[in-house]
């Protein structure tokens, strides 16, 4: 029978270039003497006298047998690699010895049948569970408490989080806004570079020449020096354009609380508002009193503007009759070149940005001129379907007009053809009745002289 398995294994197997694994082959102890179509008689082995007890098997009984051909030697390779089964699945009592692949894979299939069994037989298991929660004293407390609990329970949405944070960030850019000066939230000019030293030294120049009173003099004097220190904070931290310093620095002006500026302002627009006799206005009323007409402007600055002039040494504007005519033209020269620099800088600058702005919008400008060619050709071909139009009109006009003058034409034509032809039947007719009277008076004739030749044949037949 197992000679009769391998035959059939040997006949059934696949090619080794499928890939698939061998077939297996049933090995023998002993050979069973049909390994071919006739059973082979066993073969008689030389006996080996040095053969000792220890060499061979003693299972074997045949002492003819070498060392060699003894199968269940000392020596001989077991049949096949024990198996690591840690988890006792597998039956070691049962043989895997003799089984084809199909049978193999039987066997695992029931083994497996056989644990889903077991598992299915274990109880299921069992979610329940139970909250106990304390009794609440009051209605009252326990609501609070629930929503508390609630609120504290609720996980926060991540889009809520970003709006809560978003808004926060804008309050606090509109805060800081807030607390900038007056100069830079308007956009108002202020100077490129600033000189605190030169700035307090003037002060003191001119405090000393003031003959003012002493209080006014000294509240003049600090209100100065804090516009000072807030001119050069705005210089450092909201630096103007063409100034060296590159901004967003830090400077040593003390941070105002925001109720302090409130208040303050409170103060300044109660002071106006009662200066001005509107007390408890609000601030656009306040606005439309005090801001100046145009006018009114030009009539306060003028005067304040003829009576000063450059001086190129201090670099600023001072008094005129303080200027001699010499200083005076150099100021002017000093203005004219500092413009003429400016000009220089702002058309280098321009043509920059034009040159950044031909490469942008290099493409968008020849489409732009394609698309202004072709409308130039749809308007001049517009221009001459116009006049086409026009003159087809006056064609149509004219060749109304000349069909009016044809057809009064034709019809003056048609008339006389309807006369003509009217008097042709007219003449046509009394030339019928003239040709009908005289076939009568001829047939009429020719019976008279018929009569007249039978009378004078009878006449003659007589005589």
């Amino acid at each position: 029978m197992a000679e009769a398995r391998n035959l059939r294994n040997l006949t059934a197997q696949q090619t080794p270039l499928l890939g698939e694994e061998n077939t297996p082959m049933h090995e023998l102890q002993g050979r069973s003497g049909f390994e071919g179509a006739t059973p082979q008689g066993a073969v008689s082995a030389t006996p080996n006298p040095l053969a000792t007890p220890f060499r061979s098997s003693s299972a074997q009984s045949d002492v003819s047998a070498t060392p060699a051909s003894s199968v269940g030697g000392v020596g001989a390779t077991p049949l096949r690699t024990p198996m690591r089964d840690t988890l006792s699945i597998n039956d070691e009592n049962a043989s895997q010895y003799g089984l084809t692949p199909r049978e193999e894979r039987n066997h695992l299939h029931d083994v497996k049948r056989q644990l889903r069994q077991g598992f299915s037989a274990l109880p299921q298991p069992k979610n329940e569970f139970e909250l106990v929660l304390p009794e609440d004293e009051e209605e009252g407390e326990g609501e609070q408490v629930s929503e508390e609990v609630a609120k504290a329970m609720r996980i926060e949405d991540r889009t809520e989080r970003e709006n809560k944070l978003k808004e926060l960030r804008e309050i606090e850019e509109k805060k800081e806004l807030e607390r900038r000066s007056q100069s830079v939230k308007r956009g108002l000019p202020r100077p490129i570079e600033v000189d605190t030293v030169r700035l307090l030294a003037q002060l003191e120049l001119e405090s000393k020449e003031d003959g003012q009173d002493q209080a006014r003099q000294e509240v003049e004097r600090m209100v100065t020096i804090e516009m000072i220190r807030l001119i050069e904070h705005d210089s450092i931290v909201y630096p103007v354009g063409g100034s060296k310093r590159a901004g967003g620095g830090s400077s040593n002006l003390p941070r105002i609380e925001d109720e302090q500026l409130a208040q303050a302002r409170k103060l300044v627009h109660d002071e106006i508002a009662q200066s001005v006799g509107l007390p408890g206005a609000s601030e656009q009323v306040l606005k439309r009193t005090i801001v100046l007409s145009h006018e009114e402007f030009e009539r306060s600055w003028k005067p304040s503007y003829e009576r000063l002039a450059y001086d190129s040494r201090s670099n600023r504007y001072v008094e005129k009759d303080s200027l001699t005519t010499e200083q005076r033209i150099q100021g002017f020269r000093t203005l004219i070149e500092s413009n003429r620099d400016k000009m220089a800088s702002e058309s280098a600058k321009a043509a920059k940005i034009e040159k950044k702005l031909g490469m942008t919008l290099g493409g968008y400008i020849a489409r732009s001129k394609t698309l202004g060619g072709k409308l130039n050709e749809g308007y001049d071909e517009l221009s001459r379907s116009r006049i086409e139009l026009e003159s087809f009109a006056r064609l149509a006009t004219n060749e109304e007009g000349a069909m009016l003058r044809r057809m009064e034409g034709l019809k003056d034509e048609v008339d006389k053809l309807e006369r003509k032809e009217r008097e042709g039947q007219h003449r046509f007719k009394e030339l019928l009745d003239l040709k009908e009277m005289l076939e009568r008076e001829t047939d009429e004739m020719e019976l008279a002289e018929a009569e007249m030749l039978n009378e004078r044949a009878l006449a003659a037949m007589e005589e």
